[in-house]
């Protein structure tokens, strides 16, 4: 599964992840199939509010463990 389809699983959660998840599903320009480095570039240079870069290490931290 790629990271754009398990983060948005949360987008109705309370937590800075289903944030996350609300921003990414707002975005056209969203790298769907993109790896950490590609993500990562994106949450940084989207105009995202503060903190949501360590939201995202974080998700892709559970994303990763998911994953196994």
């Amino acid at each position: 599964m790629k990271f754009y389809d398990w983060v948005i699983l949360f987008k109705d959660v309370d937590r800075p992840i289903g944030d996350l998840a609300k921003d990414i599903l707002k975005a056209d320009n969203f790298p769907k199939d993109g790896d950490f480095e590609s993500v990562s570039h994106w949450v940084l240079n989207a105009g995202l509010p503060r903190g949501a870069y360590r939201a995202f290490e974080e998700a892709w931290d559970y994303y990763k463990v998911d994953s196994l």
